[in-house]
C-alpha cells in the first residue's frame, strides 16, 4: 500500500500514471476491499480522462464504505 501511495505522489510530478495504475491493480488483486487504494486509483483514473474506469472504481469503494458503515 505504501509503494502504491508513494508512486501515486511522483506520478504527480512526472505525469506517468501508468504504474500507478498497475500497482494499484496488483494491489487490490490481494486487498480488493481496500477503499484507500479504490479512491486513489479513481483519482489516478480521473486524472487521466478515464472517466468510467473512475466512476466504476469510485462506486466501488462508496459501495464498500456503505456496507462497512462508514
Amino acid at each position: 500500500k505504501n509503494l502504491v501511495n508513494f508512486a501515486a505522489q511522483d506520478a504527480q510530478d512526472s505525469k506517468n500514471y501508468a504504474p500507478v495504475i498497475q500497482l494499484a491493480q496488483n494491489y487490490l488483486a490481494a486487498y480488493p476491499n481496500d477503499t484507500d487504494v479504490l479512491q486513489l486509483l479513481a483519482r489516478v483514473h480521473f486524472v487521466q480522462e478515464q472517466y468510467q474506469p473512475a466512476a466504476d472504481t469510485i462506486s466501488k469503494a462508496i459501495a464498500l464504505q456503505e456496507g462497512a458503515g462508514q
